[in-house]
């Protein structure tokens, strides 16, 4: 037998390598997904899915780890946790955001800025369905260079099977013999081939798992082989010019102009809210308290959105345009007017709930609010210091990640329906009883089960008492379905905890 050469052995061991680095990472992302994914509802599955993609993703890179990226890590951690305390839409968000940071820390370090690098692993995972013809190509290559004189591969399969081929054949014969003369091996040996068996027979090979696995090795494909970074920054990265404007004097009156005619405009309607609205003064003939106060917040929330882009989009322009401080000064002045319009929203907002209830969507616009006063933050410091436009993108994005990373620890259905429950039992003894929608408290899920069953069991509002009841039974039945068929991979610990109450009130 002629042995195979050095060259054949190193070229062979350098195309085994290869595939394992193409392969690996898309392979194992795979079959993570299938088997914490797929079948039923995500529960805890979903946070070690995103732990062990992350744990991947540090294991590939290389380098020791700054600051930046342990807080990343630390932030990833936390989130997983969370995943398993209850999902949401922020929880997932979150999730995928800090994943994609970490793939841009792990590929792409050779680019300047945070920017940079997410953006580029955003692209990545973009452009993954065309990566795959560039990917196969490269399995191909890897694939021939196996094909090494003397069906090396071949000939070393060949001998590690006959390797094995003693030990199977007795291990056979020898369990066959114990099958029959032990009765509970036999027994053991007899369920685990049934077992087997049962397992074959049931795999689930439907055209829907098919398309998971697409899906899921095309995102993992984008993930650990995304597009290479090109030598010049991509078109996102850029530093935003100013805007030029070659009759500056023009431009700067024209600026004042906008900015004096609506401060006007804002001053008329804060002064108008300031008469009305925080002094609950009478309001004038043809206008009622609902019009007032709680048509129209959308409109506000427009206006106040609008004026950033103008304040932002005016103080792109030239630094000539700008070097006069009466236009700084009038824009600060604008800023602040904003931030009154926006204290008027939020007491609409709260004179609505007031009169009716709270839900889910005022709480969030409330958050949303909340994330456009901080935007205007640094919107002053943008026109103050004449900072870029990238410099203002980049903190609002930052500042709009951080607001969904904190609302996926909250439960803002649980505290939602203790607010409206709390607020319909205190004004139960008085002749104008607060709003109680039972149907949409049904809506909030597990979080408002405990506040479900408090209802049912007061001694309050006989009809609302009753429908409580109705959707708690209706509840209690489909739970008690559930707990038979789910896994553990759909555990969430607020569902528990709810089932908990839901059991001591069967």
């Amino acid at each position: 037998m002629n042995p195979i050469s050095n060259s054949d052995c190193v070229s062979m061991r350098s195309a085994i390598r290869g595939l394992v680095i193409v392969l690996g990472p898309v392979a194992t992302a795979t079959v993570a997904a299938d088997y914490l994914l797929w079948g039923g509802h995500v529960g805890v599955s979903l946070g070690l899915f995103l732990a062990f993609i992350g744990t991947m993703l540090l294991l590939i890179r290389r380098g020791r780890m700054r600051t930046r990226l342990l807080m990343v890590v630390a932030a990833l951690a936390a989130t997983c946790v969370q995943a398993g305390i209850e999902i949401s839409l922020s929880n997932f968000l979150v999730g995928a955001t800090l994943v994609l940071v970490l793939g841009g820390e792990a590929f792409q370090s050779h680019l300047v800025g945070l920017w940079g690098r997410f953006s580029e692993a955003i692209f990545g995972l973009l452009a993954a369905p065309f990566r795959w013809f560039g990917f196969t190509g490269t399995v191909t290559r890897h694939l021939a260079e196996l094909s090494a004189p003397n069906l090396g591969l071949v000939g070393s399969m060949a001998r590690g099977a006959w390797v094995l081929a003693p030990a199977v054949i007795l291990l056979i014969i020898f369990a066959s013999i114990f099958s029959a003369g032990n009765a509970i091996f036999a027994e053991f040996t007899a369920r685990l081939w049934t077992l087997w068996l049962d397992r074959i027979a049931s795999l689930d090979l439907s055209v829907g798992r098919f398309v998971f696995w697409a899906f899921a090795a095309t995102a993992a494909l984008g993930i650990f082989h995304g597009a290479p970074a090109p030598d010049s920054p991509r078109w996102w990265t850029r530093t935003l010019p100013r805007i030029p404007r070659p009759d500056y004097r023009l431009a700067s009156w024209q600026t004042g102009a906008v900015f004096i005619a609506l401060n006007g405009l804002f001053f008329a309607v804060n002064t108008i809210d300031a008469a009305y609205l925080w002094r609950s003064g009478r309001l004038p003939g043809g206008v009622n308290h609902t019009q007032f106060v709680h048509d129209g917040v959308w409109s506000l929330i427009g206006a106040v959105v609008f004026s950033a882009v103008i304040i932002a989009g005016m103080f792109q322009q030239q630094d000539r345009v700008l070097s006069g401080r009466w236009l700084k000064n009038l824009a600060h002045l604008w800023v602040a007017q904003n931030a009154v319009l926006i204290a008027g929203v939020f007491l609409r907002l709260k004179l609505y709930v007031e009169e009716y209830q709270l839900t889910e969507k005022r709480i969030y616009v409330g958050a949303f609010l909340l994330l456009v006063a901080f935007g205007f933050l640094f919107l002053g410091w943008f026109v103050e210091k004449r900072r870029t436009f990238n410099w203002l993108l980049g903190r609002s994005m930052v500042a709009t990640f951080v607001l969904f990373f904190v609302l996926q620890f909250l439960d803002v259905a649980g505290f939602v329906a203790r607010h409206n429950v709390a607020r319909w039992l205190s004004s139960s003894q008085r002749i104008n009883e607060a709003v109680l929608d039972v149907e949409y408290l049904v809506t909030l899920g597990s979080s408002a089960w405990p506040q479900l069953a408090l209802v049912a069991s007061s001694k309050h509002g006989k009809d609302i008492r009753a429908l409580a009841a109705e959707k708690l039974a209706g509840i209690v039945h489909a739970e008690t379905a559930a707990a038979t068929t789910e896994n553990w991979r759909e555990w969430q610990w607020r569902r528990a905890k709810a089932r908990e109450a839901l059991n001591r009130v069967r």
